[in-house]
């Protein structure tokens, strides 16, 4: 099983895409014009080199640029990217991911020369391959309004239709049953008929719709694997928000091997294997959104839903009250959508390790009592299938490192 991610682009943007095979965000397609969700471009940045720092103000800085990059970090190779075209209100696909996340600069002649065409800047990249490319895109209202196919509530595009409502990610995740039923819908409407036999492929506006191209095109060299670790690492010391930078250090690196306490924590001890990751997933009208969710399968073949809320600070009763919210979501809307097996919930609340300690080294601090009080008591509440865990992590030796809390 893979992620599919949902990737905003208009009728400029699109044939670039489709040309150079890559799919991109960045701080140009994400600004709303007073919520119609048409991107702005970005005003004569084309030529300039891209500053990752150069947003907000103050504890900001930086805000928007790290938020798109821990969207672009949840992606990994053999991933499936769908398009949205904004103008014509379709979704095109499918293709798949066939590079890790990186950042282009725009700083070498090629990469300006790209952005130009792009008339905006997508710094925020992965190279993609064709999958099952249909040339026709099927309409936003058949994939969210239609209800034809649906025969309960859980079962619609919740994904797209909160990030419709929110308009703001230039790249978004859809779950694994939303995927299937999306490409189920490319397949019928495209009578089954797919582009083969070609790599390179172009978008058509008169008719809407993909084509094949014989040309190669040759994008950029320029790239870089952005370490989250010193921006965390500086703005903790600054005493600075980093919460959505040590969301994007676990997305980036959870599952691979290379953060051993990430995983061995995470996925209890490399047991797990991972199937689905997304962030900010959102699960309400309001502005109710897990940091991550991770969606696992054990060595049994059982499903394990892991949300993370994640806090830049020393743990604090009320982390149980936001928790227990994403718990009820996935048992309402998540759960039921998957059909075989059995699944559990193990939910993990994400803190700064505690500094206020007994002579045995036991956590004193009065707020982390009460927590873990309020925890305990939560946890004796479920059945066997849920579970919420107390993870910290603290700043050791240049490095990031994760414990469960017992």
């Amino acid at each position: 099983m893979a992620t599919t991610h949902v990737f905003i682009v208009d009728e400029q943007t699109f044939p670039v895409h489709l040309e150079y095979m890559f799919a991109g965000t960045g701080p140009g397609n994400v600004k709303n014009n007073k919520g119609t969700g048409t991107p702005q471009r970005a005003e004569s940045k084309t030529g300039s080199d891209f500053d990752i720092n150069n947003e907000g103000k103050r504890n900001r800085i930086g805000h928007v640029n790290f938020s798109l990059l821990s969207d672009i970090s949840r992606c990994r190779i053999g991933d499936f990217v769908v398009f949205y075209l904004q103008a014509k209100a379709l979704f095109f696909g499918v293709f798949k991911v066939k590079s890790d996340p990186y950042i282009n600069r725009n700083s070498t002649p090629e990469s300006k020369k790209l952005s130009e065409q792009l008339t905006l800047l997508l710094p925020f990249r992965v190279d993609i391959e064709p999958d099952k490319v249909y040339p026709k895109g099927i309409t936003e209202w058949e994939l969210l309004d239609s209800i034809s196919d649906i025969d309960a509530p859980y079962k619609m595009q919740w994904s797209l239709i909160y990030r419709k409502l929110k308009g703001k990610r230039g790249c978004t995740m859809i779950t694994l049953y939303e995927s299937e039923r999306l490409v189920n819908k490319l397949s019928v409407f495209n009578e089954s008929s797919q582009i083969v036999g070609c790599s390179n492929f172009t978008y058509q506006a008169k008719d809407s719709t993909i084509v094949k191209v014989e040309k190669n095109f040759q994008l950029p060299e320029e790239r870089e694997r952005f370490d989250f670790i010193p921006k965390i690492i500086d703005k903790y010391k600054k005493k600075i928000s980093y919460e959505r930078l040590l969301q994007g250090f676990i997305l980036q690196n959870i599952g691979r091997g290379e953060v051993n306490t990430l995983d061995d924590v995470f996925l209890q001890n490399k047991s797990l294997t991972l199937n689905w990751t997304g962030n900010e997933v959102i699960c309400s009208v309001g502005n109710q959104a897990m940091d991550i969710l991770l969606d696992s399968s054990d060595n049994n073949g059982n499903r394990i839903i892991i949300p993370v809320e994640i806090k830049d600070e020393l743990v604090k009763p009320d982390a149980l009250q936001q928790i227990s919210k994403y718990i009820r979501w996935l048992k309402e809307y998540y759960i039921p959508n998957i059909k075989e097996g059995t699944t559990k919930i193990k939910a993990i609340i994400l803190s700064l390790k505690e500094t206020a300690v007994d002579e045995n080294g036991i956590p004193n601090r009065k707020d982390y009592l009460a927590f873990k009080k309020l925890l305990n008591s939560r946890n004796a509440q479920f059945d066997n299938c849920i579970e919420i865990r107390h993870v910290v992590y603290s700043m050791e030796d240049n490095n990031i490192k994760f414990q469960e809390m017992q």
